[in-house]
């Protein structure tokens, strides 16, 4: 193959080699491991230039195809026809080497079994709804049941498993994205906004998160606006919202309440720093609540109080797919 003009080339695996460097393998952040000799000549495609998009890479296609499969410069309307064709094939049908929900290990899939409760938690709060999947479904798959068969029907039924080039395609079209998550056997349909068959399928049973929690393991999981800046302002915009239930935050403070006085400081402590939940904003106001009361009833029986510095305050961040 003749070296060509151009400073980058995109090959089938996803990958944008340096040509000029004459590299023998693929540089990309994937890490993929193709042979640069694996590519053939019909599957390279010489790119003028880069810029950055929502996908990683975008390229500037004033091209046409030849008999070898190598776009070159033109400016014939057969050869931008061409070229627009063959970027759309591309950016709708490859699957790039990277995810939002995971690290790629060779082969990519749609990861969404989550291995713990803060897990599930996490992706939902931090990763769904801050962009947009602010409409679910929930459900409980039946203990005789595989649950990885009910992942690949909702996955394939829904069309999900898709590239991040098709969700963004999809999205300037008036057309909504969804996402699956599952934990043990409790999953969620999460969809955006726009056209969905999910939307017919599931008419009586789809919820707003802004108006309906995702309840699960104790936790309450909304999106809604308020809360405090670090300045101490109220905050305007919307946010994820994770607390503990209101029904399981009874339950806590009821229970903290009665033993207040029947137990010493450092027993109390212990079990303060136990609570089962991870400290995002809400639980830690709920937290501080539960100490406020406890300690209102110790000052009026004249016992030690308990510093608030015994609460955690930083939420661990965990792989929620690993």
């Amino acid at each position: 193959m003749q070296q060509a003009d151009h400073e980058f080339v995109w090959s089938a695996c996803g990958c944008c080699v340096p040509w000029q460097y004459g590299l023998r393998r693929c540089t990309s952040r994937s890490k993929c491991t193709a042979r640069f000799e694996d590519h053939s000549a019909s599957s390279l495609l010489p790119v003028r230039h880069r810029s950055v998009v929502s996908s990683g890479f975008a390229f500037g296609l004033f091209c046409r195809l030849t008999p070898r499969g190598v776009i070159r410069d033109s400016t014939d309307a057969q050869g931008a026809f061409q070229a627009r064709a063959l970027w759309e094939t591309c950016a709708l049908n490859m699957t790039p080497h990277w995810s939002c929900t995971g690290s790629n290990k060779g082969n990519m899939r749609y990861r969404c079994v989550a291995t713990s409760v803060k897990g599930f938690v996490q992706q939902i709060a931090t990763c769904y709804l801050r962009h947009g999947y602010w409409w679910y479904v929930t459900g409980t798959i039946p203990q005789h049941k595989a649950p990885e068969r009910t992942d690949s029907k909702l996955i394939e039924k829904y069309e999900i498993d898709i590239t991040e080039w098709r969700r963004s395609w999809r999205k300037k079209h008036g057309m909504a994205n969804m996402q699956y998550i599952r934990h043990e056997h409790f999953f969620v349909l999460l969809a955006t906004r726009g056209r969905h068959g999910f939307f017919q399928e599931e008419a009586d049973q789809i919820r707003d998160i802004r108006r309906i929690p995702i309840r699960y393991a104790g936790y309450a999981i909304s999106y809604r606006p308020g809360g405090r800046t670090r300045q101490g302002e109220s905050d305007p915009r919307w946010h994820a919202h994770v607390q503990i239930d209101r029904q399981r935050y009874s339950e806590i403070k009821a229970w903290f309440e009665d033993y207040s006085l029947r137990r010493n400081a450092e027993w109390l402590t212990e079990r303060l720093c136990r609570i089962p939940f991870e400290p995002y904003a809400p639980v830690r106001r709920q937290q501080l609540n539960i100490l406020r009361s406890v300690n209102r009833r110790r000052k009026a029986a004249g016992l030690e109080q308990i510093p608030a510095t015994v609460l955690r305050t930083r939420r661990r961040v965990v792989k929620p797919f690993d």
